[in-house]
């Protein structure tokens, strides 16, 4: 005989399903939205949805799992604005490559003044394409944005002289991918509209041309 569902259990199962409707507005590489959701009593599993792969620009599925990552970052976020404590097991399953990740409520929380100031900036994210202005970020800035990133992820910032490197070698690796076709026909799929309804980058928000972040050119010999 099934368990009656109690009060709390509607509850619970509301706020996962919220949770993963908001985090449907993580950003992810050229808006695929490479992820999928299960709803489970208490919890939520977060599946990797390969047919979203893009097979020339991310082979072996990093930015995907990285995709991911964000989406189940604004679930926890959602969640810790909601009032629930929840746990977070990472690839739990061996035999279940795709399931990156299993969300479960443990409890009720207090809600944190910055949890609901995380939760509101979720909608008014979004990409700038814009060119990166040339007037260094201030340092206070700075930190405070590597401390956020750092409470999630690894991160490295690049000191002054390591930035002419990295400018020559992503114009090169430019130069490579506008040579391949397939990477054309990848990117021309996810900004037109024969992609998923709701997914890739719409034409309208992409610039003329290339920003320009440094003199790339310059450095390169």
């Amino acid at each position: 005989m099934k368990p009656a569902t109690t009060m709390v259990d509607r509850r619970i199962g509301d706020a996962l399903t919220g949770a993963a409707a908001i985090a449907g507005q993580a950003p992810s590489i050229l808006n695929t939205q490479p992820w999928r959701w299960r709803l489970e009593p208490g919890r939520l599993e977060l599946f990797a949805e390969r047919s979203r792969q893009l097979p020339v620009t991310d082979p072996e599925g990093r930015l995907l799992t990285i995709s991911c990552g964000a989406a189940l970052h604004h679930a926890r976020t959602a969640l810790a604005a909601a009032g629930w404590s929840v746990h977070v097991a990472r690839r739990p399953d061996p035999d279940q490559p795709d399931l990156l990740a299993t969300l479960t409520i443990t409890g009720p929380a207090s809600v944190s003044e910055a949890a609901t100031r995380l939760a509101g900036a979720i909608p008014l994210r979004h990409t700038d394409r814009r060119p990166v202005s040339e007037a260094p970020l201030p340092d206070a800035h700075l930190n405070a944005i590597a401390a956020a990133a750092r409470a999630h992820a690894g991160l490295q910032v690049l000191t002054h002289g390591q930035v002419p490197d990295l400018a020559a070698a992503v114009h090169r690796a430019a130069a490579v991918r506008a040579d391949d076709p397939r990477v054309g026909a990848e990117l021309a799929y996810w900004t037109g509209t024969p992609a998923p309804t709701g997914t890739g980058i719409p034409t309208g928000v992409l610039p003329d041309s290339s920003a320009q972040t440094t003199s790339a050119k310059e450095q390169i010999p």
